[in-house]
């Protein structure tokens, strides 16, 4: 499961709060940091059907960690 942090907060990808604070973020222009690594790797948040959505930066599958979902082998 990815875990990713917003501002000082850190959030698991099914936590129930995640939503709501993805549109606060996106409003704002902040980055998520995926937790998979240290120190953690940013990702953007993309709106796609009304709905927010993390998403890793282009050409950094390979910088997350190998267990993560956001792993892409180079």
């Amino acid at each position: 499961m990815r875990r990713f942090s917003i501002g000082e907060q850190v959030y698991d990808e099914d936590d129930p709060e995640l939503p709501a604070r993805l549109e606060h973020a996106y409003a704002q222009k902040l980055r998520p940091l995926c937790r998979c690594k240290e120190p953690p790797l940013p990702m953007y948040i993309a709106r796609i059907d009304g709905l927010h959505v993390i998403k890793r930066m282009p050409l950094s599958g390979r910088d997350h960690d190998p267990a993560c979902p956001s792993y892409e082998p180079p």
